[in-house]
């Protein structure tokens, strides 16, 4: 790309020639263990919301016994 550039003040950039660049691809094996990776973080990440709206909702709890003296 660098050698295709010219010298005018604004950069642009055409279809042409990318299209002409090389697109480098993982193996099959590797996209399919990030994407199965990439779905276990987002596993992990929903469970997690979950325990934290849970965990909210216990310190709610806690705080309204704490001022009305229960505790």
């Amino acid at each position: 790309m660098n050698q295709s550039a010219n010298a005018s003040s604004q950069a642009n950039l055409f279809q042409g020639p990318i299209r002409k660049l090389p697109i480098v691809l993982p193996p099959v094996e590797l996209q399919a263990d990030f994407v199965e990776k990439a779905t276990a973080v987002e596993r992990l990440k929903d469970q997690l919301g979950v325990q934290l709206v849970e965990l909210d909702a216990l310190f709610v709890s806690l705080q309204h016994r704490a001022f009305r003296g229960e505790l």
